[in-house]
């Protein structure tokens, strides 16, 4: 067998400007209704809580097989049972919070030719 002469490629990695804009301290009463929003649609949103545990939650689609509830463990596979919903604007809307809904939700999105991460630090109750 003769030897193969490989061809080099060059390959360039691209990456975006990104913005990390300082976190926004949300506190609101156990039972309400948590809704957060950003200037622009995202479909994905996370929350790390204070333990260090994370979860996220997607915006319906045609490819997800679970949606609007909050997802964690190994390829979140685990998942609970907590209404949650991201609107097609990109809104977080949770209908009734507790005190373990406490965390640091954030969010990521593309506008104006930059990424731009949105966070915000909820306190549920006093």
């Amino acid at each position: 067998m003769e030897p193969v002469e490989m061809e080099t490629v060059e390959v360039l990695q691209c990456s975006l400007p990104a913005k990390y804009n300082e976190p926004v301290d949300v506190t609101i009463e156990e039972g309400e209704k948590l809704e957060l929003k950003v200037p622009a649609a995202t479909n994905i949103w996370h929350r790390e809580f204070t333990d260090g545990r994370r979860e996220y939650v997607e915006r319906p689609s045609e490819y997800l097989e679970v949606s609007n509830v909050w997802r964690g463990g190994d390829m979140g596979s685990e998942h609970s049972l907590i209404k949650v919903e991201v609107g097609e604007d990109g809104t977080l809307t949770m209908p009734e919070v507790t005190s373990e809904d406490s965390a640091q939700y954030y969010t990521y999105y593309f506008m104006q030719g930059m990424h731009h991460y949105e966070y915000f630090n909820v306190k549920i109750g006093n």
